[in-house]
Parts: C-alpha cells; sequence; structure tokens
C-alpha cells in the first residue's frame, strides 16, 4: 500500500471537510446547506478507510485485534461529546444562530486542523512495530 498517498488523501478529506463546515454558516438558503452538511460530514468518516489500515500496520499482530477495538471506540465519542459541546455553546450563545455558528466553525476546524495533522504525521512503514530494532519496547 502507498502509505504516501493515503496520507495525503486522507488528509486533503478531513481538511476539505472542516472547510465546507466553516462555511456552512455562510449559506442562508436550506438546500444548498443541507448538501454542505452532508458533504462536510460525509466527506470527513472516509479517513477510516485510511485510518484502520494504518493502526493495523502499526501494532504487533497479537495486539491488533484489541487496538482496532479501543481506536473504535474511541473514534464514536464524538457522537457522544458533540451533542453536549454544541448544546453548552448553544446555552451561552446569544441567539441559536450565534451558537450553531460557533459550533459549525469549531468542528470545521478541529476537522482541518486534523487533517493537516494526519497528512503530515501518519506514516506506518516509519512507525510499524518492528521487533529487532534497538528502541522497541516489549509488549
Amino acid at each position: 500500500m502507498n502509505w504516501a498517498n493515503c496520507r495525503l488523501l486522507g488528509g486533503a478529506c478531513l481538511t476539505v471537510s472542516g472547510l465546507l463546515l466553516t462555511c456552512l454558516p455562510l449559506i442562508d438558503t436550506p438546500l444548498p446547506a443541507i448538501v454542505l452538511l452532508m458533504l462536510g460530514y460525509g466527506v470527513s468518516v472516509t479517513v477510516n478507510t485510511f485510518a484502520n489500515p494504518a493502526v493495523a500496520e502499526l501494532v504487533p499482530p497479537a495486539q491488533r485485534a484489541g487496538i482496532l477495538g479501543v481506536f473504535s471506540g474511541l473514534s464514536v465519542t464524538a457522537g457522544i461529546a458533540s451533542p453536549v459541546i454544541t448544546g453548552w455553546l448553544l446555552d451561552r450563545a446569544d441567539t441559536p444562530a450565534a451558537g450553531y455558528t460557533t459550533a459549525f466553525l469549531l468542528s470545521g476546524t478541529v476537522l482541518a486542523v486534523a487533517g493537516v495533522l494526519f497528512a503530515l504525521l501518519v506514516h506506518p512503514e516509519r512507525d510499524r512495530h518492528d521487533p529487532t530494532r534497538s528502541d522497541h519496547v516489549p509488549a
């Protein structure tokens, strides 16, 4: 697998998702706003097709299932935290529109930054588990 292309494509997906979501408060018409929302969140989940194989390649085979389970568990915490954070932002905003604007700007910014970090830092070939390396820590 060509990890350079995967990390760049995965990072691009997250970054584009973030940019789409940060543009959402600028749209006043319902249909384009819905399309932007669907694209923004829809494109972001495509990174899982790159992240799961990268995680699987990083860990030793004996620990792979457990680490992928933890990774999946951490991935879905956004579904728990997002409504709480959005509700908190809405409660503190002057108007509901201002609260939603802040929520989409925050979500988009986090996704865009995560995309850049994904593109820069994901390097399974370099970080792969290798028991022959001198800095290897036994499992």
